[in-house]
């Protein structure tokens, strides 16, 4: 097994034990198999936090729940503790991403200078 399929294999291990029993008291009974509130489901976002699109996607699910968008008002709230739990656990996935994603590339940006970026 490669070292990158070792670390994946670890962060769903940790992610069953930090992340899935937040999941499935607060977000899968609206955004799970069985309704898809939104279009958006959280049981099969991928795990991957390396590939831009999966993490995209659970940066949208950081923002709503550090907002306190998601839940909504007619659902029982998380304890403030348990959200921001999380939150830092899923944010430290996205920034191990990034580097990943940085790494891949050689070190170079992935996206373009703008125009306005170039006025200085």
């Amino acid at each position: 097994m490669s070292v990158i399929g070792l670390l994946l294999l670890l962060a769903d291990e940790d992610f069953d034990k930090a992340v899935r029993p937040f999941l499935d008291a607060h977000c899968t009974r609206c955004h799970g198999d069985k309704k898809q509130k939104g279009e958006f489901r959280v049981d099969t976002l991928p795990r991957d936090f390396a590939v831009a699109s999966a993490a995209g996607r659970w940066g949208d699910v950081i923002e709503r729940l550090s907002t306190g968008e998601m839940p909504p008002k007619n659902e029982p709230k998380p304890k403030t503790d348990e959200s921001a739990r999380v939150v830092e656990w899923l944010s430290a996935r996205l920034r191990e991403g990034e580097a990943a994603r940085h790494a891949r590339s050689g070190g170079r940006a992935s996206s373009r200078t703008t125009r306005a970026a170039l006025k200085c």
